[in-house]
This record gives structure tokens, C-alpha cells and sequence, in this order.
């Protein structure tokens, strides 16, 4: 507990040690205008400041349950960003793929590709020129 809190609790327990005196007689209870005048201001000062100690733990407690639900969205949106740029570079490795087997049958269609590179299409290509376009994929998708 910080300095404040620790005044707060010792005056008042000299407050109401000296109140639970006066009920049982073991001090004459002030008649003194002043004091009885300035004992309900006291009252309410304790009050408000032990009402403002569970308030302020409250308080904290949100802060720090803000604070981590911050960091997670922000770790949220790094983890999208990174997946959007693996996806756009896996993207880009498929199409230059693509592009290296289109290569050594440049008259198949895109979705032919598979068929006329295995020999099954309508025009075959060379075995040499298979194998550097296969070389080729297969370095742009490991890069």
C-alpha cells in the first residue's frame, strides 16, 4: 500500500478508537462545538477515501484487461499481415511456376499444362525442355 493509504487507515483507527472510548465511557465524550462540528467531515473524508480504494484497484484491473486485449489485437493483425504477405509470395512463386512450365509448351492451355507435360496432350514436348521447366519450377518454389 502506498503512504496515503496508510494515513487513511491510521487516523482511522485513531478515529474510531477514540469513538468506541467514548461509548463505553472510558473518555468523556466531547461536548466541544468545534469537535462535534467537525466530526461528520471527518466521517465523510474516511468514507470517500476507503470507498476510493476498491475503485482505484477496479480501475487498474481494467486498465492492465485493455492493455492485454490491445497487445493480443495488435499480435491479431500482425499475425493477418504476415499471412496476407506469405500469401501474396506463395502466390507469386505459383505464377512464376506457372510461367517456367508454360515454357516448354508454350501452345498448351494453363489448364492443360499437366496433361501435355506428361505426355498425354495433344502436342508433347521434349524431354530436355520438360526437365529444365521442371528445374526451374522447382527452384522458384523452393526460393
Amino acid at each position: 500500500m502506498d503512504s496515503k493509504t496508510w494515513i487513511i487507515v491510521i487516523l482511522t483507527i485513531v478515529f474510531v478508537g477514540c469513538y468506541v472510548a467514548a461509548l463505553f465511557g472510558w473518555q468523556a465524550a466531547p461536548n466541544d462545538k468545534i469537535v462535534t462540528s467537525v466530526t461528520p467531515i471527518i466521517s465523510v473524508i474516511i468514507g470517500y477515501y476507503f470507498g476510493r480504494l476498491p475503485s482505484e484497484k477496479t480501475e487498474d484491473s481494467l486498465k492492465k484487461q485493455v492493455d492485454k486485449k490491445s497487445e493480443e489485437a495488435d499480435a491479431a493483425r500482425n499475425a493477418q499481415r504476415d499471412a496476407e504477405l506469405h500469401g501474396a509470395d506463395l502466390a507469386r512463386k505459383i505464377r512464376d511456376a506457372v510461367a517456367a512450365l508454360s515454357a516448354s509448351a508454350p501452345k498448351a492451355a494453363v489448364n492443360e499444362l499437366a496433361l501435355t507435360l506428361s505426355g498425354g496432350g495433344t502436342e508433347v514436348a521434349q524431354p530436355d525442355t520438360i526437365r529444365n521447366a521442371t528445374v526451374a519450377a522447382l527452384k522458384i518454389l523452393q526460393s
